[in-house]
């Protein structure tokens, strides 16, 4: 999508005001306000990283398991990683290494299967048409309670 990668890139104005184009005037005027745009680029790792410690150094959230947003658990993972790599250290004090591998091997498959499912999310949300009006259409016919309960695993229901 992107030409180049990194940070802080110009973005395309006129990329980002074609979906605004039937907007009222009055939201197309703010975007016109803006005096520059700036784009990222959106990264994974491919594969996952190993280990998330050497010694006694560990790594917890994004430096560990990196996620793309769509699912907007970030920041969740982070929290849950502190807990439980809290509890571990406890369990094991005086040295950190078992404590480390005690943990990952708790986080990993959550985190694992939330960086998998935001990395699907984010296909279907940026899907080109005709796949993007088939997927509206599904979501305007899903069962609503159904959906939700599917994110039990995720929300704790």
């Amino acid at each position: 999508m992107y030409k180049r990668q990194g940070w802080n890139q110009a973005g395309d104005a006129s990329a980002l005001k074609l979906p605004f184009d039937r907007w009222a005037k009055e939201a197309r005027a703010l975007l016109e306000r803006a005096a520059g745009w700036r784009s990222w680029s959106l990264y994974h790792l491919t594969p996952p990283l190993r280990r998330w410690s050497s010694s006694a150094i560990g790594l917890l959230g994004d430096a560990a398991h990196p996620v793309l947003p769509f699912l907007a658990q970030g920041a969740a993972l982070a929290i849950e990683d502190a807990l439980a790599l809290a509890a571990c250290m406890a369990a094991c004090p005086g040295d950190p290494s078992p404590a480390f591998l005690r943990y990952e091997a708790l986080r990993r498959p959550r985190t694992v299967r939330v960086q998998r499912l935001s990395r699907r999310f984010g296909r279907i949300y940026h899907l080109g048409a005709p796949m993007r009006l088939a997927r509206n259409l599904v979501l305007e016919r899903r069962n609503e309670a159904g959906a939700l309960k599917s994110f039990d695993w995720l929300y704790g229901g």
